[in-house]
């Protein structure tokens, strides 16, 4: 099975009927000796999402809470973790949970928990 022909068809799929997002983690601050002084550096990846409410049989107060979005998220540069931020349409979600969906150990998309920012 070509289960890369799969993720690209996923993509196309959520980019059909999702919108752009993008992935953010904040990183580790580095030291630069020279200035004394420590950066934040973040990584960014571009991607593509679609955003679901979820059912209210779901949520339970406590895994998922009112207001917690399903993401489904194409493959980005970097697998999202909980802590990162998803930006998508005018929302900001922090990553509460993510998984991969992927046979054979080939990520297709991943589902996300996301929470408000």
């Amino acid at each position: 099975m070509d289960w890369q022909a799969k993720a690209d068809a996923a993509t196309r799929l959520i980019s059909k009927f999702g919108q752009p997002a993008t992935l953010r983690r904040a990183g580790d601050p580095v030291y630069d000796p020279a200035t004394g002084e420590a950066t934040a550096t973040e990584q960014v990846a571009k991607a593509w999402a679609v955003t679901l409410n979820y059912d209210a049989r779901r949520i339970d107060g406590s895994l998922i809470q009112s207001g917690d979005r399903e993401i489904l998220l194409s493959v980005p540069a970097f697998a999202p973790e909980p802590g990162d931020v998803i930006a998508c349409g005018v929302d900001l979600l922090r990553v509460v949970r993510a998984d991969a969906v992927a046979p054979a150990g080939v990520p297709v998309l991943y589902t996300a928990q996301g929470r408000a920012a």
